[in-house]
């Protein structure tokens, strides 16, 4: 899907000096940041209802921003990134949220016994995971807490709603070490851009939860958070949840990531829901002139550049130009020479030249984060800090 064919108002991201960056090069601005924690705070009713995704970010610097607003739990996806990144942030509550296997596991409580003031969880999808955590469990002096995974038909990782849940949630219960906290159901296959439909799903999703919470209630076993949802789907989420409280008497919890830093994959699918709060700065590296026709080269490629995964960017803070093409370290933009949402004719001057360094806003924000060490807060125009990136390994 590609939506959005207008570029973003160069006016909205001014940098003073781009031209000294070494490119390419992440770019933080700190009034879009800003603006998306509000929106977020706001839309899951406050800290208290949110489980940060660290995934996205990886920065202890962006996370801290959330810590200072008074949210204490987060998910993380590896060890490596709980303790580079969300640790180092103040986090107090982290959840693990991917299955831990071989020395991951000692890792994992290693991890428990180093910060013990920080409460540490991690995800079982399976029996296998839980036999592995238990019996390195037992070695250690630190049990381990874990969230139940369901998959809520994403088909990735998890049993399923049902008597698959039940079974392995008796089984984890007796198993010496391990301690359920909570289920863990998360839903980043829902890519709906109908805001009635992702009512209608939440509202379902929310009622299946509260019969398995049920259910495990019956069965001994006590759920004191249920943590569901993407960027995509925890607005809807959050407010199905409100709807019925106090009539859910769990604690539920939603834990987005994507929406910290906002990307136009997203954005396709739920235009102005948060603002674009990171770019990455690239140069221009040679310009191709043929018949009239004029194509730019950047050092922003899919290897070190933008979204891997995805493809070449399609939303910029330059006019006039179209994404070409792109290998590992070149991003191609063809001169259009007018503009895409209106087709205005653009004057010439506008064409850019060899040595210029341009933003371009990532599809898919998270592999393009991944990619680098280090970026750089803007503050009002001009760069002020140097941002760390940790936890990319592991």
């Amino acid at each position: 899907m590609n939506r959005e064919f207008a570029p973003v108002c160069p006016e909205d991201y001014p940098v003073e000096n781009l031209e000294t960056l070494p490119t390419p090069r992440p770019l933080f601005f700190f009034d879009k940041l800003e603006a998306n924690r509000n929106t977020l705070l706001r839309e899951t009713g406050g800290p208290d209802n949110l489980r940060l995704m660290a995934k996205t970010v990886k920065s202890p610097d962006l996370l801290r921003m959330y810590v200072d607003a008074g949210v204490t739990r987060f998910k993380a996806s590896s060890v490596a990134e709980a303790e580079k990144a969300v640790i180092p942030a103040g986090a107090k509550d982290i959840l693990i949220s991917y299955p831990l296997l071989g020395p991951y596991i000692s890792n994992y409580l290693d991890l428990c016994e180093r910060f013990p003031e920080v409460r540490l969880s991690t995800l079982v999808p399976n029996r296998e995971c839980a036999d592995a955590l238990s019996n390195e469990a037992q070695k250690h002096s630190h049990g381990a807490d874990v969230f139940l995974d369901i998959d809520p038909y994403m088909h990735r990782t998890g049993v399923g709603f049902g008597e698959a849940l039940y079974r392995l949630a008796e089984t984890v219960q007796f198993l010496p070490g391990l301690r359920i906290v909570g289920l863990h159901a998360y839903d980043g296959h829902i890519h709906h851009d109908n805001p009635y439909a992702l009512d209608l799903y939440a509202e379902n999703l929310l009622r299946q939860l509260d019969q398995a919470v049920s259910e495990l209630e019956k069965r001994g076993i006590r759920v004191e958070e249920v943590v569901t949802s993407s960027s995509i789907t925890f607005a809807a989420a959050s407010a199905a949840y409100q709807r019925r409280f106090p009539a859910y008497r769990w604690k539920h919890t939603v834990s987005p990531g994507t929406c910290v830093l906002w990307d136009s994959n997203h954005n396709d699918l739920q235009p102005g829901h948060f603002e674009y709060a990171m770019a990455v700065a690239a140069r221009v590296v040679d310009v191709i002139d043929r018949d009239g026709e004029q194509i730019i080269t950047t050092d922003a490629g899919v290897k070190m550049g933008l979204s891997p995964d995805i493809g070449p960017v399609h939303v910029t803070a330059f006019e006039g130009y179209a994404a070409f093409g792109g290998s590992e370290r070149h991003g191609t933009f063809v001169w259009l020479g007018h503009d895409r949402a209106t087709w205005k004719p653009l004057d010439s001057s506008l064409r850019k030249s060899v040595g210029d360094v341009v933003l371009l806003f990532p599809r898919h924000v998270c592999t393009t984060l991944n990619q680098y060490d280090y970026g750089y807060m803007v503050r009002n125009g001009r760069i002020a800090e140097k941002i760390s990136i940790a936890g990319r390994d592991g």
